[in-house]
């Protein structure tokens, strides 16, 4: 038997929306309806590592670029619960020892984008309701050799803080019928 893969937006269960960055301009653009596929491969579309997506005339990349937890653009939306999932688990950069550094602009570049990548992870988070955050930090993005361990460490972290998810799914704020309708 065949398992049926949703090829379009419209045949997903639950509504969707992919990030991707306008790599022309640097604009975040909402994806949602369409081909899912290439959407997703759109809004994953990591710099130098996965080539650019073109939709709609528009090359597209990563949405981490620009919106890295989405929770913002759900609130928008009308959205009363948003549950967001972050892998950005540092909390706080170590200090940078400039009398001891000669930084380079490669080394600067990088430090810049971990101090965005930092805030605005942060800044989105706390715009969830709940936050789905699995201990990864011993991971790099770029450790596709190494899936089925950061699978089960998503695993059981989900497992471990279920009965948090199922806490904030019953407190006051969630009362829009469709979460009554899924978790009941």
């Amino acid at each position: 038997m065949t398992k049926y893969l949703p090829k379009y937006f419209y045949d997903l269960p639950v509504p969707f929306i992919a990030v991707a960055t306008n790599f022309s301009n640097g604009e975040p653009i909402y994806l949602e309806n369409g081909n899912l596929v290439d959407a997703i491969m759109a809004s994953a579309a990591y710099p130098g590592v996965f080539p650019t997506q073109e939709i709609n005339g528009k090359s597209l990349i990563d949405g981490g670029m620009t919106r890295n937890l989405p929770a913002g653009i759900l609130q928008k939306r009308g959205i009363e619960f948003v549950i967001g999932s972050s892998l950005y688990r540092i909390k706080n950069l170590p200090e940078y020892d400039l009398p001891n550094i000669n930084p380079n602009r490669f080394s600067s570049f990088l430090r810049a984008m971990d101090i965005i990548q930092m805030e605005l992870a942060h800044y989105e988070e706390k715009r969830c309701d709940f936050c789905f955050t699995p201990p990864v930090e011993s991971f790099a993005w770029y450790n596709f050799d190494r899936f089925e361990e950061i699978r089960k460490v998503g695993i059981d972290y989900a497992i471990e803080i279920r009965s948090e998810l199922e806490k904030a799914l019953k407190s006051p704020k969630k009362k829009s019928p469709f979460w009554r309708k899924i978790f009941s």
